[in-house]
């Protein structure tokens, strides 16, 4: 079952902070270094179903993820919801279905537009390394966790600044996954492009992060994207895909001046 789980010291008075990962499939592995520089905020990071201890039983759809999601998100007051990539669609989805709970948004490098989709696919294919095609052919014949981690970490040179590449890998080979996410939500997370339209025409604070080493996703492509659903827009320097991971700090500052001001 997903569920979500405090990372640091309650403070009643707080504002309640919810990071949720991306993939499909991801545990919250990557927000540890963020979540140990936030002091003000009670941060909870949100594991998906299969990403805490757990096996999931069969393929969860978009619509299955985002229903667990809401029930766990609905546990909380005063929330700020933190996704990135994937996890960035569900914020933003998820914050539409229940406006009422939810004080603000941050997606960091999350794709929205059929723009954004198309870079993906350019970006992911070309120029591939000799384990990037060993491991696609290899999770496409056995699409298990353990074979979804290693594929997911052939592509690190996409994922993280160039001075991070080898401790993002290490990063995602040692997290908790669960590929029936990915395989079960993956075509329907790529439509979902009027989720922007929707978020611009309410209130709820937004802002969009984006790493200027982010060769999956570059920066003018997450700008055109952020515009769309009115968001603030910005980047972060020597960071890649992973911004929260390749610069913790500086993101966490960033964070917390949006939440608290």
């Amino acid at each position: 079952m997903a569920k979500i789980e405090l990372k640091n010291e309650f403070r009643p008075l707080a504002q309640n902070l919810v990071l949720i990962p991306g993939g499909p499939g991801l545990g919250p592995v990557s927000f540890e270094p963020l979540a140990s520089f936030i002091k003000n905020i009670n941060v909870f990071f949100y594991y998906p179903t299969g990403t805490y201890g757990d096996q999931a039983k069969k393929l969860l759809s978009y619509e299955e993820q985002i229903k667990e999601l809401s029930i766990e998100v609905e546990k909380l007051e005063n929330v700020y919801l933190c996704g990135h990539s994937f996890g960035g669609i569900q914020a933003v989805d998820l914050a539409l279905r229940i406006s009422p709970k939810i004080k603000g948004i941050i997606c960091i490098a999350s794709p929205f537009s059929s723009e954004a989709f198309k870079e993906v696919e350019v970006n992911g294919s070309k120029s591939k390394t000799l384990d990037q095609i060993k491991m696609d052919d290899v999770f496409m014949n056995d699409p298990s966790n353990e074979n979804y981690k290693r594929w997911f970490a052939s592509y690190s040179h996409l994922y993280f600044s160039l001075s991070n590449v080898e401790n993002g890998r290490n990063m995602l080979l040692e997290g908790s996954v669960n590929t029936k996410n990915y395989l079960g939500a993956r075509t329907e997370a790529t439509l979902r492009e009027h989720l922007l339209k929707d978020i611009q025409k309410t209130s709820i604070k937004r802002i969009f992060i984006s790493g200027n080493q982010d060769r999956l996703l570059p920066v003018e492509i997450l700008r055109g994207d952020s515009l769309l659903g009115g968001f603030m827009f910005k980047v972060i320097e020597d960071a890649g895909h992973f911004v929260h991971f390749d610069q913790a700090e500086n993101t966490s500052a960033l964070i917390e001046e949006f939440v608290i001001n």
